[in-house]
């Protein structure tokens, strides 16, 4: 999660995943710990259009 009045300098307030969009061969797409995520929303945070996508891929890879 990173923290918008900061973004500039490009300081995150957690790591909580990755997501590589040309994963190829072996490579994970998509690595996130969805508790965490959940755990920074019930916080307030407040996730971009980008970050639910990747939560909506990574929901679909955990349920399989």
């Amino acid at each position: 999660m990173a923290d918008s009045r900061r973004y500039v300098t490009g300081k995150f307030l957690e790591v909580i995943g990755h997501y590589i969009p040309a994963a190829s061969g072996q490579t994970k797409k998509v690595t996130l710990d969805l508790e965490k995520y959940q755990a920074w929303v019930q916080k307030g945070a407040l996730p971009s259009d980008r970050v639910k996508h990747v939560v909506k891929l990574a929901q679909a890879k955990s349920a399989v």
